[in-house]
């Protein structure tokens, strides 16, 4: 009897550690897409929205190569959590969407335009979720904003295009590239 005891106790410390680790992991996404949003309205944006992180992470990098590897390694061990939910006061959004592609939605990319302009960030882009039954990586994403003649409008493309060359750069690709 202690035996069924003892492993019924493991095997629920083991659900609720899964199930304790599944809602920090929301709370992180949730944290770092509202730290999105109100870096926005800083002046310079995406100064505030890294600093936003690595006070999350508390750490406090002690040059810009540590920086800029702390933010390489949060956004690559975290690629596939960092999603935003639905924001009903934007009509660009997707119910549920990676942090970097919300960021385009909103128009908020100041943090991944300032990636196509500094050279210590080793993020791999090749992160995708499913969409109408295919990988979309960011790449895809964009591609499909710019194919969109009026929604193309609403984007300051050559922005975006230094975006697309800048993820083609590292090594990043198209859904239908991944294996």
């Amino acid at each position: 009897m202690k035996r069924i005891i003892i492993i019924f106790t493991i095997i629920l410390n083991q659900q609720l550690s899964y199930s304790q680790s599944k809602i920090e992991e929301a709370e992180l996404a949730r944290d770092i897409c509202f730290d999105l949003y109100a870096s926005r309205i800083q002046e310079n944006s995406a100064l505030s929205f890294e600093n936003a992180i690595l006070k999350r992470l508390e750490v406090k990098p002690t040059s810009d190569n540590e920086r800029e590897q702390i933010i390489s390694d949060f956004f690559n061990k975290n690629a596939d959590i960092l999603i935003c939910g639905e924001d009903d006061n934007q009509s660009n959004t997707r119910k549920s969407q990676h942090l970097f592609k919300r960021s385009i939605a909103i128009k908020a990319y100041h943090f991944l335009y300032y990636l196509t302009e500094t050279d210590g960030y080793t993020i791999d882009f090749n992160f995708f979720e499913i969409v109408d039954g295919e990988k979309e990586t960011l790449l895809d994403y964009i591609d499909k904003i710019i194919a969109n003649e009026s929604r193309a409008k609403t984007y300051n493309l050559e922005h975006l295009e230094d975006i697309i060359d800048y993820v083609e750069e590292v090594g990043g690709k198209r859904g239908k590239e991944l294996k």
